[in-house]
Protein backbone atom coordinates (compact mmCIF):
# COMPACT_ATOMS: atom_id res chain seq x y z
CA UNK A 1 0.00 0.00 0.00
CA UNK A 2 1.76 3.35 -0.77
CA UNK A 3 1.49 6.41 1.35
CA UNK A 4 -1.23 7.96 -0.62
CA UNK A 5 -4.06 5.25 0.25
CA UNK A 6 -2.58 4.35 3.72
CA UNK A 7 -3.37 8.22 4.38
CA UNK A 8 -6.79 7.81 3.07
CA UNK A 9 -7.54 4.88 5.03
CA UNK A 10 -6.34 6.86 8.10
CA UNK A 11 -9.71 7.69 10.58
CA UNK A 12 -9.85 10.80 12.66
CA UNK A 13 -9.18 9.57 16.05
CA UNK A 14 -10.91 11.66 18.87
CA UNK A 15 -9.31 13.37 21.69
CA UNK A 16 -9.63 12.22 25.07
CA UNK A 17 -12.90 13.42 27.43
CA UNK A 18 -12.38 17.12 28.20
CA UNK A 19 -9.37 17.42 25.50
CA UNK A 20 -9.99 18.88 22.07
CA UNK A 21 -8.45 18.54 19.24
CA UNK A 22 -7.45 21.62 16.55
CA UNK A 23 -6.84 19.64 12.97
CA UNK A 24 -4.61 22.07 10.88
CA UNK A 25 -3.88 22.29 7.22
CA UNK A 26 -2.43 24.59 4.13
CA UNK A 27 -3.42 24.76 0.70
CA UNK A 28 -0.89 26.66 -1.12
CA UNK A 29 -0.45 28.14 -4.86
CA UNK A 30 2.57 28.74 -5.47
CA UNK A 31 1.51 30.21 -9.18
CA UNK A 32 -0.87 32.76 -7.25
CA UNK A 33 1.50 33.29 -4.51
CA UNK A 34 -1.26 32.44 -1.92
CA UNK A 35 -1.92 29.79 0.91
CA UNK A 36 -5.41 29.19 2.36
CA UNK A 37 -5.09 27.99 5.88
CA UNK A 38 -7.82 25.89 8.12
CA UNK A 39 -8.18 25.05 11.80
CA UNK A 40 -11.26 23.07 12.80
CA UNK A 41 -11.42 22.02 16.38
CA UNK A 42 -13.63 19.44 17.56
CA UNK A 43 -14.39 17.63 21.13
CA UNK A 44 -14.43 13.92 22.13
CA UNK A 45 -17.80 13.43 20.37
CA UNK A 46 -16.82 14.76 16.70
CA UNK A 47 -18.68 17.90 17.52
CA UNK A 48 -16.89 20.85 15.72
CA UNK A 49 -16.98 23.68 18.51
CA UNK A 50 -15.02 26.39 16.72
CA UNK A 51 -13.01 26.86 13.06
CA UNK A 52 -11.06 29.03 11.76
CA UNK A 53 -9.77 29.84 7.75
CA UNK A 54 -7.62 32.62 6.45
CA UNK A 55 -5.90 33.22 3.04
CA UNK A 56 -2.22 34.79 3.25
CA UNK A 57 0.88 35.44 1.19
CA UNK A 58 3.04 32.75 0.88
CA UNK A 59 6.15 33.27 2.15
CA UNK A 60 8.85 30.54 1.54
CA UNK A 61 6.67 27.43 1.05
CA UNK A 62 4.39 24.64 2.29
CA UNK A 63 5.86 24.07 5.67
CA UNK A 64 5.47 27.85 6.27
CA UNK A 65 2.16 28.18 5.55
CA UNK A 66 1.80 24.94 7.65
CA UNK A 67 3.40 26.52 10.06
CA UNK A 68 0.65 29.46 10.25
CA UNK A 69 -1.82 26.89 10.39
CA UNK A 70 -0.42 25.96 13.25
CA UNK A 71 -0.84 29.40 14.41
CA UNK A 72 -4.55 29.92 13.20
CA UNK A 73 -5.34 26.78 15.43
CA UNK A 74 -3.73 28.19 18.51
CA UNK A 75 -5.62 31.44 17.86
CA UNK A 76 -9.30 29.37 17.23
CA UNK A 77 -8.42 27.44 20.32
CA UNK A 78 -7.48 30.65 22.42
CA UNK A 79 -10.59 32.69 21.30
CA UNK A 80 -12.85 29.53 22.43
CA UNK A 81 -11.16 29.41 25.81
CA UNK A 82 -9.74 25.79 25.33
CA UNK A 83 -7.81 24.45 27.65
CA UNK A 84 -6.45 21.36 27.22
CA UNK A 85 -5.34 20.49 23.41
CA UNK A 86 -3.92 18.55 21.18
CA UNK A 87 -2.98 19.72 17.40
CA UNK A 88 -3.18 17.32 14.58
CA UNK A 89 -0.82 18.18 11.40
CA UNK A 90 -0.40 16.52 8.51
CA UNK A 91 3.60 17.79 8.04
CA UNK A 92 6.58 16.26 9.65
CA UNK A 93 8.90 18.90 9.45
CA UNK A 94 6.57 21.06 11.49
CA UNK A 95 5.41 18.18 13.81
CA UNK A 96 8.91 17.81 14.35
CA UNK A 97 9.67 21.46 15.32
CA UNK A 98 5.92 21.83 17.64
CA UNK A 99 6.99 18.69 19.53
CA UNK A 100 11.01 19.81 19.60
CA UNK A 101 11.94 16.29 18.36
CA UNK A 102 14.16 18.02 15.14
CA UNK A 103 16.00 21.19 15.28
CA UNK A 104 14.28 23.76 18.15
CA UNK A 105 11.23 25.44 19.02
CA UNK A 106 12.54 28.67 18.02
CA UNK A 107 13.15 27.55 14.57
CA UNK A 108 9.07 27.51 14.59
CA UNK A 109 8.64 30.56 16.57
CA UNK A 110 10.53 32.50 13.51
CA UNK A 111 7.60 31.10 10.75
CA UNK A 112 4.80 32.05 12.99
CA UNK A 113 5.95 35.09 14.66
Amino acid sequence: MDQAENQKQQKWMPPPRNVLKVDVDAAVSTKDGLAGLGAVMKDSFGKVVAAGVKQVQLKKDASFAEAEAVELGLRVAKDAAAQSLIIEIDCLDVAELANNTKGSRTKIFWIIS
